[in-house]
């Protein structure tokens, strides 16, 4: 039996014997936990303008939970800041596909399609009209 102890890397993920991973070895609620982790962490990045880092963090949690629309709407988020509209587009598309409630999903989509050319007006009504208005909207006042 080896006895040396298991040291967690930066990705968390190391071998502990007949090549399985730590995340391969987890419980549902321990997958959701660290998934949360590399959320956190990846939020972190996010901050810092470390895109790329923030990217991988966001991709490594979807892998363990992949039925949160925020892991999705926060890897699109990143997607935009590097540039590929297309993959952030499909990745909010996922977001909202796990949760139609997702606004933020809604208006990533509609930056994308702008980016990309492909904003038509029925795009536009369509995300407006895809939910019930949440929040009370009152009329600016005319001075």
């Amino acid at each position: 039996m080896d006895t040396s102890p298991i040291v967690i890397t930066d990705d968390e993920e190391v071998n502990v014997g007949s090549g399985t991973t730590m995340d391969d070895d987890l419980l549902p609620q321990d997958s959701i936990s660290l998934a949360e982790k590399k959320k956190d962490l990846g939020n972190e990045q996010y901050k810092i303008k470390n895109y790329s880092a923030a990217l991988k963090l966001y991709s490594d949690a979807i892998s363990l939970c992949p039925n949160l629309p925020a892991f999705f709407g926060n890897r699109a988020a990143c997607h935009m800041m590097l540039g590929d509209y297309k993959q952030a587009l499909s990745d909010a598309r996922q977001a909202i596909d796990l949760d139609p409630s997702f606004e933020k999903g809604f208006i990533r989509i509609a930056k994308c399609c702008l980016m990309l050319g492909e904003f038509h007006r029925n795009q536009c009504l369509s995300c407006l009209f895809a939910q019930p208005i949440t929040a009370n909207l009152s009329p600016r006042p005319t001075s």
